[in-house]
């Protein structure tokens, strides 16, 4: 079975029952790393929020997280007017917690990665960018 990103969470497997979950794939446009395979500061992200939290990330915590970074930096550069704000963040270019965060002319993330998650026990460890995860 696959999935997509409304499937991501620990209730898949409780409502389904751990022996029936095993192996469903889900896919989802959020990046849960808490060991590092994609970067580093995936990992350091993933430590901090479960310090500060008591919980594992949480879906769409990273793009949340680099969103509400990206503004922050456009803010600090001195832009708080909405149209100087929008022209500061189609010149970004860093790389995110989840993602590289950069913005094609449309507005929208330039980088499109969906990430493959496999359901192995009672978690949903990470297989990888879709473009190169391995299902075991």
């Amino acid at each position: 079975m696959m999935s997509g990103d409304g499937s991501l969470a620990t209730g898949l497997i409780e409502g389904a029952s751990q022996e029936n979950a095993q192996g469903a794939l889900l896919s989802c446009g959020c990046l849960i790393d808490a060991e590092g395979k994609t970067n580093p500061k995936a990992k350091k992200f993933a430590d901090d929020y479960k310090a500060k939290f008591n919980s594992e990330v949480a879906i769409y915590s990273t793009e949340g997280f680099d969103a509400a970074t990206a503004f922050i930096e456009a803010v600090k550069a001195g832009k708080t007017e909405p149209e100087d704000i929008n022209s500061f963040l189609k010149t970004e270019d860093i790389q995110g917690v989840g993602k590289q965060i950069k913005f094609a002319e449309n507005g929208e993330l330039a980088a499109k990665d969906i990430f493959i998650y496999e359901v192995k026990d009672n978690k949903l460890p990470l297989l990888g960018n879709s473009n190169e995860a391995k299902v075991s």
